[in-house]
């Protein structure tokens, strides 16, 4: 019976893990200053500058991303938003940098090398309502 729960809270332990792990890129063209973000119907809903800092998301099952693009989210400003961007167009941040150095903390995430210095900070949410 021990053993049971046990394994019972290690699969939850790693269904949980998965759910929580983001993976950083960051937006990237070689012939445009922007990315294309598409939504519904491959539609461009934004254009984000090359730079920007993504992560890879849970995609909304309503929406047709293909095997060749991924869903991510970004933020501006306070605000956060999703869409689906081409993989060629965006760089895993790791990758992107030569000998960059990952240092998790409590609280955030330090992305750091001789030129490059990024910074993610973790802040909780607040609960919101149920959706419609």
């Amino acid at each position: 019976m021990a053993n049971k729960l046990l394994l019972l809270l290690f699969g939850i332990f790693l269904v949980c893990n998965q759910v929580v792990f983001a993976q950083f890129s960051l937006a990237h063209d070689n012939t445009d200053n922007h990315v294309n973000v598409r939504g519904k119907g491959n539609k461009i809903i934004d254009k984000i500058p090359v730079g920007t800092i993504v992560w890879e998301s849970t995609p909304d099952l309503d929406w047709s991303s293909g095997f060749d693009s991924l869903y991510v989210g970004y933020s501006r400003g306070d605000k956060i938003y999703f869409g689906n961007i081409h993989s060629s167009r965006i760089k895993n941040i790791s990758k992107a940098f030569q000998q960059i150095q990952k240092i998790e903390g409590g609280d955030h995430i330090h992305f750091k090398n001789d030129s490059v210095d990024i910074i993610i900070k973790f802040k909780r949410m607040s609960g919101g309502g149920g959706g419609g």
